[in-house]
Protein backbone atom coordinates (compact mmCIF):
# COMPACT_ATOMS: atom_id res chain seq x y z
CA UNK A 1 0.00 0.00 0.00
CA UNK A 2 1.30 3.43 -0.93
CA UNK A 3 1.33 5.91 1.91
CA UNK A 4 0.50 9.49 0.99
CA UNK A 5 1.04 12.61 2.98
CA UNK A 6 -1.44 15.47 2.93
CA UNK A 7 1.52 17.85 2.84
CA UNK A 8 2.15 19.74 -0.39
CA UNK A 9 5.65 20.58 0.66
CA UNK A 10 8.36 19.23 2.93
CA UNK A 11 10.54 21.94 4.47
CA UNK A 12 14.08 20.66 4.87
CA UNK A 13 16.20 22.71 7.30
CA UNK A 14 20.00 22.50 7.09
CA UNK A 15 21.09 23.91 10.46
CA UNK A 16 18.27 26.45 10.18
CA UNK A 17 15.50 25.02 12.39
CA UNK A 18 14.35 28.37 13.80
CA UNK A 19 14.13 30.07 10.39
CA UNK A 20 12.57 26.96 8.84
CA UNK A 21 9.83 26.98 11.47
CA UNK A 22 9.09 30.61 10.57
CA UNK A 23 8.83 29.67 6.89
CA UNK A 24 6.49 26.77 7.79
CA UNK A 25 4.32 29.16 9.78
CA UNK A 26 4.18 31.64 6.91
CA UNK A 27 3.25 28.91 4.41
CA UNK A 28 0.52 27.57 6.71
CA UNK A 29 -0.92 31.06 7.08
CA UNK A 30 -1.25 30.99 3.28
CA UNK A 31 -3.13 27.67 3.44
CA UNK A 32 -0.23 25.56 2.18
CA UNK A 33 0.03 22.16 3.86
CA UNK A 34 3.56 21.81 5.22
CA UNK A 35 5.61 19.09 6.84
CA UNK A 36 8.96 19.79 8.52
CA UNK A 37 11.74 17.31 7.78
CA UNK A 38 13.29 15.76 10.85
CA UNK A 39 15.61 13.16 9.36
CA UNK A 40 19.36 13.76 9.15
CA UNK A 41 20.69 14.30 5.66
CA UNK A 42 19.23 15.75 2.48
CA UNK A 43 18.97 12.51 0.51
CA UNK A 44 17.09 10.70 3.32
CA UNK A 45 14.56 13.52 3.44
CA UNK A 46 14.16 13.51 -0.34
CA UNK A 47 13.51 9.75 -0.17
CA UNK A 48 10.98 10.38 2.60
CA UNK A 49 9.20 13.01 0.47
CA UNK A 50 9.16 10.58 -2.48
CA UNK A 51 7.86 7.72 -0.35
CA UNK A 52 4.96 9.87 0.86
CA UNK A 53 4.31 11.45 -2.56
CA UNK A 54 4.99 14.97 -1.29
CA UNK A 55 5.22 17.02 -4.51
CA UNK A 56 7.67 19.70 -3.34
CA UNK A 57 10.65 20.08 -1.03
CA UNK A 58 11.96 23.43 0.17
CA UNK A 59 15.60 23.33 1.20
CA UNK A 60 16.62 26.01 3.68
CA UNK A 61 20.32 26.25 4.41
CA UNK A 62 22.55 29.07 5.57
CA UNK A 63 23.37 30.13 1.98
CA UNK A 64 19.67 30.37 1.20
CA UNK A 65 19.08 32.52 4.28
CA UNK A 66 21.88 34.89 3.26
CA UNK A 67 20.27 35.32 -0.16
CA UNK A 68 16.78 35.51 1.37
CA UNK A 69 15.76 32.87 -1.15
CA UNK A 70 14.84 29.24 -0.75
CA UNK A 71 15.43 26.24 -2.96
CA UNK A 72 12.16 24.75 -4.20
CA UNK A 73 12.50 21.29 -5.69
CA UNK A 74 9.71 19.79 -7.74
CA UNK A 75 9.86 16.11 -6.81
CA UNK A 76 8.14 15.01 -10.03
CA UNK A 77 10.32 16.83 -12.55
CA UNK A 78 13.43 17.23 -10.39
CA UNK A 79 13.48 20.92 -11.34
CA UNK A 80 14.88 23.29 -8.76
CA UNK A 81 14.50 27.04 -8.47
CA UNK A 82 15.60 29.69 -6.01
CA UNK A 83 12.60 31.73 -4.87
CA UNK A 84 11.79 34.39 -2.30
CA UNK A 85 9.16 33.50 0.30
CA UNK A 86 6.56 35.50 -1.62
CA UNK A 87 7.40 33.67 -4.87
CA UNK A 88 7.28 30.32 -3.03
CA UNK A 89 3.81 31.03 -1.73
CA UNK A 90 2.52 32.04 -5.14
CA UNK A 91 4.18 29.03 -6.85
CA UNK A 92 2.75 26.57 -4.31
CA UNK A 93 -0.68 28.17 -4.40
CA UNK A 94 -0.82 28.01 -8.20
CA UNK A 95 0.24 24.34 -8.20
CA UNK A 96 -2.57 23.73 -5.74
CA UNK A 97 -5.35 24.81 -8.10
Amino acid sequence: MNKRSLAQVLVLPINTIKESLQVCQELRENEIKVDLAMLKGVSKNLQYANALSIPYVIIIGENELKKKKFLLRDMNSGMEQMLTLKQLISELNSSNE
